[in-house]
């Protein structure tokens, strides 16, 4: 086999390990950005029907407030969608995010019991993480966090990683163009 061949075999192998460490990077990042929104969806369903007082209830003090009304949702609450499957199927909003008061998650049948995707049926986000608990008398709770920021993030981390990517491989392609013109030319 030739130096030429060797070399060739070497870059190829450097540009598919490349590729597969931004793979498993990209792939990591985005189940851990989705992990944390999941995370908060199960911390919130497993007490829904305190969600729900807090949300319905704003006329008494907030948490942690001696004294003074409730001006908002509780910051905790700030991102999430709350609502309620009613024994109709139809779904009412409780509480939507303060920075898209229009949003509302799009919950067929069955409903998820574990955070899933669903897309958004209004509102400016596309999906959103969807959680269902039932609430014991037929209605069930619903819980949903937009993916838009995760979405966004992921993102930026695949066009940094390209960007990188390519980086590497102009360099690799430099290096490469060098080897061949001053040290293998000459040799033959």
């Amino acid at each position: 086999m030739s130096v030429r061949a060797r070399l060739a075999i070497g870059a190829g192998l450097l540009v598919l390990t490349l590729a597969g460490a931004a793979g498993i990077i990209a792939v990591t990042q985005r189940d851990y950005l989705f992990g944390q929104i999941d995370a908060q969806l199960e911390s919130l369903s497993g007490n829904a029907v305190a969600v729900l007082a807090r949300t319905t209830d704003r006329t008494g003090p907030p948490t942690g407030s001696p004294t003074g009304p409730q001006t908002g949702p509780p910051a905790v609450l700030n991102d999430v969608y709350v609502g309620i499957i009613e024994l109709d199927s139809s779904l009412t909003t409780v509480d939507a995010p303060t920075n898209d008061p229009d949003l509302r998650p799009n919950v067929d049948l069955p409903y998820p019991t574990e955070p899933a995707t669903r897309p958004s049926a209004a509102g400016s986000a596309a999906r959103m993480r969807v959680l269902t608990t039932p609430l014991g008398d037929g209605r069930h709770a619903v819980l949903a966090i937009s993916t838009r920021a995760a979405d966004e993030t992921f993102g930026r981390l695949t066009l940094t990683l390209a960007a990188a990517g390519a980086a590497v491989l102009s360099v690799m392609a430099l290096i490469w163009s060098w080897v061949i013109r001053l040290g293998l030319r000459p040799i033959m």
